[in-house]
């Protein structure tokens, strides 16, 4: 509580990670962090726009690649091209 009404809140540190804040990620959280489907994410892996490997039956993708490939996919979209 605070003593003194001209005193701010004090802020809470985040002790835990948002999920796309790990270097592995799982296809759900992809999707999370670019704001699309699951589905999307298939379709972009399967094109090879985006790198993931299998783990049995599960992909997973690194963080880094995954920002990676974005960035890359907006340089196309700018100069006309399609990504891959």
């Amino acid at each position: 509580m605070m003593k003194n009404s001209k005193e701010s809140p004090k802020l809470l540190k985040r002790t835990v990670p948002f999920p796309w804040e790990r270097e592995i990620l799982t296809i759900d959280q992809v999707s999370q962090m670019l704001q699309v489907t699951k589905n999307t994410i298939y379709g972009l892996v399967k094109a090879g726009a985006i790198p993931a490997t299998r783990i049995g039956n599960k992909f997973r993708f690194s963080q880094k690649a995954v920002l990676e490939a974005f960035e890359k996919m907006g340089e196309l979209q700018e100069k006309g091209g399609k990504a891959k």
